[in-house]
């Protein structure tokens, strides 16, 4: 499958990503990052890569499934040491003068479209598919040599937690609709909040217990509120005083 072979070099990729932020959080080397990467990425490959001379298998192509038919050394060029030199060539082309930089541009121009045409390639099940032209270059193939388990476990592992986090989210937004939306639930939330709470000072909103900020007087038992206080039980129809549903308020001080 197509997509296994481009998993598989994204998760290699991922791999050398995260080795090198922890190396960089704790060592900061200040110079030479670019080397101290590839002796990075090469120590990692030689670790996780294993060969018998004419199948390679990286981390990522083993965890998805997929093989290089080559062997480990060529692929280390193709996938480690030339991105390395090219970088180092486009920089130092770029630096060295300034003449050159038409030509230079005009040089990536015709390896973008190569490169594009490689990966289109791929993409239409062209029986000459390469990952990249570094691969093609190469000549190095990928096949699919097992349906691995991790991996398919891995993707329906994945599903599932976004179908549950969809079924979760969903349940929580029909209870809060229906929360909201009930008058009787929120009685008896109200209620049994004012049951907990002492009350220290009657001349505290009923409903906070604090100091009425933006002060209202309910016209039933001419309590005062605080204005949020207000709206909230008016809202629930139900007075943080008296308990009737049948009431209004107006500001204290006109």
């Amino acid at each position: 499958m197509i997509v296994n072979k481009i998993d598989g070099d994204k998760l290699d990729n991922d791999l050398y990503s995260h080795l090198w932020a922890l190396y960089d959080d704790k060592i900061k080397p200040t110079s030479n990052r670019e080397e101290f990467k590839l002796l990075l990425k090469t120590l990692a490959f030689h670790f996780s890569t294993k060969s018998n001379g004419i199948q390679t298998t990286t981390y990522g192509s083993a965890l998805a499934g997929t093989s290089f038919q080559t062997a480990k050394l060529s692929l280390f060029a193709a996938n480690i040491l030339m991105p390395y030199l090219v970088q180092k060539l486009q920089t130092f082309l770029y630096n060295a003068d300034n003449n050159l930089l038409p030509k230079i541009r005009i040089v990536e121009t015709l390896i973008s479209v190569w490169s594009l045409s490689t990966f289109i390639q791929l993409l239409s099940g062209s029986p000459k598919q390469y990952l990249s032209i570094f691969h093609k270059i190469f000549r190095i193939k990928i096949s699919t040599f097992m349906q691995s388990q991790f991996y398919q476990n891995t993707i329906t592992a994945s599903m599932e937690f976004q179908n549950t986090q969809l079924l979760y989210n969903a349940l929580l937004q029909l209870l809060n609709n229906q929360v909201s939306q009930s008058k009787l639930i929120q009685k008896l939330l109200r209620s049994s909040t004012k049951k907990g709470i002492k009350r220290q000072n009657a001349f505290n909103c009923p409903y906070c217990d604090e100091a009425p900020n933006i002060p209202y007087r309910t016209s039933c038992c001419n309590k005062i509120l605080c204005y949020l206080c207000v709206v909230k039980t008016l809202e629930f129809k139900n007075c943080a005083g008296c308990n009737t549903t049948n009431f209004s308020a107006a500001p204290l001080y006109h």
